[in-house]
């Protein structure tokens, strides 16, 4: 059936999941294609890009994209300076690399009409921060016989439902994201300094198994503590005085993060009361709800 083809894959250097859950994200990716009426996707979101392929890279800050044909191997288009990281990562064997000035727009319409795609209904991730205004336009300028929509979220309808092995990693992260918290807690006390709690944190989070995160560790003390996504300086925490700590932790690529308040000294009871507040009201929140 067209669209239900079996894309040949070997297995990366560095696999994190069986060949056969990477297929299977294929297949359905494929399906709501089908249903959208594509003959190709083009991702260029990292994280979608990374659930397809296994293709990950701290590099997003450069071009990359992945060419998903409905009836085709899918295409790698990988920042031309990480070659080394494809078959590191990716099981996707057909990749092309580019040279740094290249004009990307026409790079990735070539590699679409290499695939016989040049005059094909294409969705494109309108929504994603990684398809800059440039591309897009100078891509509808290159290929005006070609159908370029907007493909935004197909990925997503699939990564929403998490597989039982991105829920162990998920887990895992979770476990060093309390580690570094426990450690982080354990380091305030008068006189330290946001960045002495930071240390403590990382460390235990490292040594618990985190790898970098997608976000920093927002540690904050005091007045500071109001601020949104602050995060350690050299300030010394003083008595009396909040300090916030919201540390994450990441196993290959998967997330969990938690928040959590210190307070040097005796809390003052209006600080009790808003505890017990914003506890009762996670406590509401849960689904099913607690007895």
């Amino acid at each position: 059936m067209y669209g239900s083809r079996r894309t040949p894959m070997k297995a990366p250097t560095y696999q994190f999941f069986w060949l056969e859950e990477y297929q299977q994200r294929l297949d359905a990716l494929r399906r709501r294609m089908r249903a959208r009426g594509l003959d190709a996707l083009v991702l260029h979101t990292p994280e979608n890009i990374n659930y397809i392929s296994g293709y990950q890279t701290p590099g997003y800050y450069w071009y990359m994209a992945l060419v998903v044909p409905l009836d085709r191997d899918p295409v790698l288009i990988p920042p031309p300076h990480e070659e080394s990281l494809v078959q590191a990562y990716s099981w996707v064997e057909d990749y092309r690399l580019f040279r740094d000035t290249t004009d990307w727009a026409a790079a990735t319409r070539d590699v679409l009409a290499s695939l016989g795609l040049g005059k094909a209904r294409t969705g494109l991730e309108h929504s994603s921060w990684f398809l800059t205004a440039d591309v897009l336009l100078r891509l509808r300028e290159l290929m005006p016989d070609a159908a370029l929509v907007d493909g935004s979220g197909l990925v997503e309808e699939g990564r929403v439902i998490k597989s039982p092995q991105e829920i162990e990693y998920m887990r895992q992260a979770a476990k060093a994201a309390e580690a570094g918290m426990q450690a982080g807690i354990d380091a305030v006390h008068a006189g330290a300094t946001e960045a002495e709690v930071a240390v403590a944190a990382h460390s235990a989070q490292i040594l618990a198994g985190s790898e970098y995160t997608g976000l920093p560790m927002f540690i904050s003390s005091g007045r500071k503590s109001l601020l949104v996504h602050s995060t350690w300086s050299q300030k010394k925490v003083a008595a009396g005085e909040v300090v916030f700590l919201e540390v994450p932790g990441s196993v290959n690529r998967y997330h969990a993060a938690m928040s959590r308040c210190a307070f040097v000294g005796d809390p003052p009871d209006v600080l009790t009361r808003g505890i017990d507040v914003n506890t009762d009201a996670l406590k509401q929140a849960q689904y099913p709800p607690p007895p």
